[in-house]
């Protein structure tokens, strides 16, 4: 070092001290620097973004990973991840995982529970054997994996610039389709403008349509004392609108009358023209009788007293009107009891081959029955109207909305009517049958019905061409069941519209029998069909007329 000094101060030296002294200093700022800047270059390389392994041609992705689908064990070279700090100005988003049968539909959602578009995501699912896959969205906020084998699947979505990384989830995967309504199924199915599948759907045209049913106009005899009712038989009734009876009664041997419980009451049974009116008892202080009400403003007797009451019937000439025979309401006209469909004082009815009275009058609408006046078709004797919801179609298979079904639905429950819901069926399978019920549901969105939701069953109008119309009766039968049980477990009631032949042929009707069953059968002279299968609803024509509508309707009744 002394030698070094003594160098470097000699006078001789100093021109060569001036060069040397700068370039040392370059040399050790240098050795401060470089590490520096070589630790700053580490850091941007190792926070690029690192591609997904993810299939993005198609909103099905099929995992590389997935066991279902490749053998392949997922890479386990470890990929740098960007940590996305927590940020006022990132958007709160969180995810939703469902299956229907050995599948996944994942959603990355905002906080209006609204899927985010507009941006791919990158989504980690950990499947149940341990396994990871790595996946993209579609730009709708999207993906879906199939070919799964079940079990518990965690979804996690990667940190992510702009958004605050969710928490993750678990979803099961089922080895066979579950029978629960798909949460925001429209998501998930699409839903087409019905004016796009009218190719795929009968038209009231293309039904075989039976003869025009024919309807007789019958003016009974008019009478001012009574008021007949179709669904109460030929009874007499006041003018307040309550039902008049005959009364029997039981009095004590000193002629009180007795209370129900067999005791004796202080009340004298009054009758004029032989028919008791009311009651008397004796005021001792007054010394006279003071009157008792022994009726209910329904002219039903008090539940006190031992007096039994029978409906007062009509008197009526045996060869016209209304009667009831074997506990079956029938009506005569030129003493021949009439069948079939027939308006009587302005009303619509219907009476069997044996001329039995049905307890209800139904029709099934759809669009094409256009706008309907629904005040004329209760007016008319409408009593119940079963309305189309969507179809699927028989080529596509694509779901579409029937354009009158709100308007319908709300129109006919406010003039009065009673409503059920029909969705022609095209599915192929329990996951389809189950997509189907799902958007009924999400279309009558909690609305009530007096009625069932019906699996409209038939062949296609381009039978055998049809994507359904050479299923086996055993896979018809597990699609109605999927679509009932999934009706049901919405809350609603279940059934199945099929014709006598189909339900006879084409689906197991033990399997199906504890669901409302709503069958089609055009008989001869208005008979009841011949099956012994039991149904609840029967469609007796497709060519019944009904003021309000315009054209043709089917026409139900219920007995």
């Amino acid at each position: 070092m002394k030698k070094l000094l003594h160098f470097l101060f000699k006078k001789e030296n100093e021109k060569g001290v001036l060069i040397l002294l700068p370039l040392l200093s370059i040399l050790i700022a240098a050795a401060v620097l470089v590490p520096q800047i070589i630790t700053i270059t580490n850091y941007k390389e190792t926070s690029k973004a690192v591609p997904v392994e993810a299939d993005t041609g198609t909103s099905v992705i099929q995992s590389e990973v997935s066991p279902a689908l490749n053998s392949a064990k997922p890479s386990t070279v470890a990929t740098p991840e960007v940590k996305v700090l927590a940020s006022e100005d990132n958007k709160t988003v969180h995810l939703t995982a469902q299956s229907i049968e050995k599948d996944l539909y994942i959603f990355v959602r905002d906080e209006n529970d609204v899927p985010v578009s507009g941006t791919a995501f990158t989504i980690k699912v950990t499947y149940p054997d341990g396994r990871n896959g790595t996946f993209q969205t579609e730009e709708d906020g999207s993906c879906y994996l199939v070919n799964l084998t079940a079990g518990k699947y965690t979804i996690a979505m990667a940190d992510q610039n702009g958004y605050n990384t969710p928490d993750p989830i678990e979803c099961n995967v089922t080895e066979t389709v579950s029978y629960k309504p798909i949460e925001n199924v429209e998501e998930i199915v699409e839903v087409k403008d019905i004016s796009e599948g009218l190719d795929e759907i009968k038209t009231n045209d293309e039904k075989e349509a039976t003869t025009e049913t024919t309807i007789d106009y019958i003016q009974s005899e008019e009478t001012s004392t009574t008021t007949l009712n179709s669904s109460s038989g030929n009874y007499v009734y006041d003018s307040n609108g309550n039902m008049t009876y005959t009364y029997t009664y039981k009095t004590d041997e000193d002629g009180y009358l007795l209370y129900r419980n067999g005791e004796s009451s202080d009340v004298y049974p009054n009758e004029e023209n032989s028919v008791l009116i009311c009651g008397l008892r004796y005021n001792s202080a007054l010394q006279s009788y003071e009157t008792v009400e022994l009726f209910q403003s329904n002219n039903l007797p008090l539940d006190q007293y031992w007096i039994d009451a029978e409906p007062i019937r009509i008197e009526q000439d045996s060869t016209n009107g209304w009667q009831t025979e074997d506990g079956h309401v029938v009506y005569y006209k030129d003493g021949v009891k009439v069948s079939g469909l027939k308006n009587i004082d302005g009303r619509l009815y219907y009476f069997d081959s044996s001329g039995y009275q049905a307890e209800k009058v139904g029709i099934d609408v759809s669009f094409y029955n256009g706008n309907i006046n629904w005040a004329a078709v209760k007016n008319a004797g409408i009593d119940f109207v079963i309305i189309r919801a969507g179809f699927r179609g028989w080529g596509s298979g694509t779901i579409y909305q029937d354009t009158c079904f709100e308007q319908n639905l709300r129109n006919a429950k406010a003039a009065g009517l009673e409503v059920g819901v029909y969705f022609y069926s095209t599915a192929v399978n329990k996951v389809e049958a189950v997509e189907e019920a799902s958007i009924c549901l999400e279309w009558l969105k909690d609305k009530s019905l007096d009625y069932p939701v019906y699996i409209d069953m038939e062949f296609s109008g381009d039978y055998p061409n049809g994507r359904q119309d050479n299923l086996s009766s055993a896979l018809r039968t597990e699609i109605a069941l999927a679509f009932c049980e999934t009706i049901k477990n919405g809350g609603y009631k279940s059934g199945i519209y099929a014709t006598e032949t189909f339900l006879r042929d084409e689906i197991n009707y033990n399997s199906i029998s504890q669901y409302s069953i709503w069958m089609a059968s055009f008989t001869e002279n208005y008979a009841k069909p011949s099956t012994s299968y039991r149904y609840d609803i029967w469609q007796f024509t497709d060519f019944g007329k009904v003021a309000g509508i315009n054209g043709s309707t089917d026409f139900s009744v219920i007995f």
